[in-house]
């Protein structure tokens, strides 16, 4: 039984987590190197302390949280802190061979059945566990930051970790209040990094590839998810030290030339002491960083004062997304022509703008009568000429076919006003794939939405090679017109802002699960555990269900193709087996009741779905 735990090193996270073991009720002790390390450690505990009231899960009471941090023991004495120990935990810095040198000296003091649990981020547990002294009696346990609220515990084992060491731990996650999270076998990253380093790369590198600003980036992500905080927000409460050795690492690693744009925006950041949200201070400032005001998806004022003379839209496609756009224009006041090319396609599109009516009514609390009225703004044609007579902006949402689109373009080139622009809606394609399709590039633009678009009201402006800046602030005048939170890109990125972050965090997913090292439960559980205080109750498997298996698959098909190595490929062909076996039986997801999960009351629905 554990009753005396020694917590090796005072950081952020040693601190939180020797706070939280003696709140629930062990005797714990804080080994560090010095005493300054020492005094810095109370002083963060101090600092949790109102933290723990206001956010903690459980309500522990101030004078609990007071007594605990007065009865812990405070030593750079490791002798003494071990000496006594029924379980070390060891959260000391990221470096190999300072962790090499404390374990073979922990080793050597501590008592033969003391377990020895490391906290590390970068390491697997069998990097380690020949320093101990006793591999059989060593495991990694895992935690977040914050730990008060994203009360989850990663447990990993090695192969020598004896089943009931491994038993104890999973019982002392229990007993601190956290939820442990099982691996099957050692995983780098554990579940946790698996799912947020890539997502978080991939924001990095839109910011370092000059793409887009952080808060566009966290507006698109959180607007997206309805999620508390966004990449930047995330990497605040990691911290930016971390952060720059992370970065430092991957780019001595990869030498991009991205990386190492987004390398100076850090050093430059710590340089200044502008280290995260413990410094008051990182991408946002704290407390009350901008992403918590309410009017933080607001459109800000530079887009709020740009201009257009558009008032005739023509929409091509009434598809799915054809049919919600030509509704959301009508529905800002603009007359809108849906365009097809059958009456049979007409006739589709005709169906779907009867059913948006009431979606429209229900999402955006209108009187189903005045939803109903905006249907007169909007005319629908077969005719590519009538659709185009006297059209200010043309948003093009015909099939993701290169040679329709191209078809498509060659037939509007024949009928098109001078005076008019072009955005089109694609999703797979660069603007500068199909800018040249049109006769007029420099009118040319993308503007991306997301299905159910007055309710997801994103619209993602990105330019092509030759978009004028003229129409660029055009089209941004019009998305904010149209009631769209707009996010700018300021170059050509495939997936745009919203893709290029989700995608890789889908795929992540898909890896832990079609490699066996955890089930779609323990995933999505350990995600949405992290995501505290978001709105959505859904981790990656409800997202892919939602998106559609078979879409996913198409889009994992397309990573393959360009897989840049032998390893991520045989990753992604495991995924795509995955899928394969899936969709064989009809279980393509939420559309048709079954995906990952059963539909209707999926189980992360349910109220212990966050519980072990």
């Amino acid at each position: 039984m554990i009753k005396n735990v020694v917590v090796a090193g005072g950081g952020v996270l040693g601190s939180q987590i020797a706070l939280q073991t003696a709140v629930s009720g062990f005797k714990v002790t804080v080994y560090d190197i010095s005493e300054d390390s020492l005094q810095a450690s109370k002083e963060k505990m101090e600092g949790f302390i109102p933290r723990y009231q206001e956010e903690s899960k459980k309500d522990f009471g101030r004078q609990a949280l007071d007594q605990a941090l007065a009865d812990i023991i405070f030593t750079t004495d490791l002798k003494e802190a071990a000496q006594d120990a029924d379980l070390v935990v060891e959260s000391i810095p990221e470096n190999f061979d300072i962790k090499h040198e404390f374990y073979e000296e922990l080793s050597n003091l501590a008592q033969e059945d003391t377990i020895f649990a490391t906290n590390t981020s970068s390491f697997l547990p069998s990097d380690l566990k020949e320093f101990t002294g006793r591999p059989d009696r060593f495991v990694a346990l895992h935690f977040a930051n914050e730990i008060w609220k994203r009360n989850l515990a990663e447990v990993m084992r090695t192969d020598d970790t004896d089943n009931d060491v491994y038993e104890t731990i999973k019982q002392f996650a229990r007993d601190i209040g956290m939820v442990p999270i099982e691996l099957n076998f050692e995983k780098a990253g554990y579940i946790l990094n698996s799912l947020l380093i890539p997502l978080l790369n991939a924001a990095k590198e839109l910011l370092g590839k000059g793409i887009a600003k952080p808060e566009v980036i966290d507006k698109t992500w959180m607007k997206a998810g309805r999620l508390a905080s966004g990449p930047f927000g995330i990497i605040d409460m990691i911290g930016l030290g971390t952060e720059l050795e992370i970065t430092k690492s991957q780019y001595e690693e990869s030498h991009e030339e991205w990386q190492k744009n987004y390398l100076d925006v850090i050093e430059e950041k710590v340089q200044r002491g502008e280290t995260g949200k413990d410094s008051g201070k990182g991408f946002y400032e704290y407390p009350n960083p901008a992403f918590e005001a309410e009017n933080f998806f607001d459109n800000p004022a530079e887009i709020k004062d740009l201009k257009h003379d558009f008032k005739k839209i023509m929409i091509a496609g009434a598809g799915v997304l054809g049919s919600q756009i030509a509704y959301l224009t009508a529905a800002a006041g603009f007359d809108a022509i849906l365009y097809d090319i059958s009456d049979e396609a007409l006739e589709s599109g005709k169906e779907k703008l009867q059913s948006i009516v009431h979606q429209y009514s229900e999402d955006m609390d209108v009187p189903e009568d005045q939803a109903v009225k905006y249907l007169d703004r909007i005319s629908l044609t077969s005719d590519i000429k009538e659709a185009a007579d006297d059209v200010d902006l043309v948003i093009e949402a015909v099939s993701e076919n290169p040679e329709i689109k191209r078809s498509f373009y060659g037939d509007l080139a024949d009928v098109l006003p001078e005076k008019a622009y072009i955005a089109t809606n694609t999703s797979t394609l660069l603007p500068s794939d199909l800018e040249d399709m049109t006769d007029r590039p420099e009118k040319f633009a993308a503007l991306h939405f997301a299905n159910r678009i007055w309710k997801q009201n994103t619209g993602e402006v990105m330019p092509g090679s030759k978009t004028s800046d003229d129409f660029f602030d055009k089209l941004q005048a019009f998305s904010r017109d149209i009631q769209l939170m707009v996010l700018p890109l300021r170059k050509e990125k495939d997936g745009y802002i919203l893709n290029s972050i989700l995608i890789p965090h889908l795929v992540s997913a898909l890896d832990l699960l079609a490699s066996g090292a955890a089930d779609v439960e323990t995933i999505d559980k350990t995600w949405m555990i992290f995501k505290y205080g978001d709105e959505s109750k859904a981790g990656p498997f409800s997202q892919i269900d939602r998106i559609g298996l078979e879409t996913m698959k198409n889009i994992v098909e397309i990573r393959k193709d360009k897989a840049g190595n032998e390893e991520e490929r045989r990753s992604l062909i495991n995924i795509l087996d995955l899928l394969d076996e899936k969709i064989a039986k009809n279980e393509t997801g939420m559309a048709v009741g079954k995906g990952f999960y059963e539909y209707p009351n999926p189980a992360y629905e349910a109220d212990d779905f966050l519980e072990e």
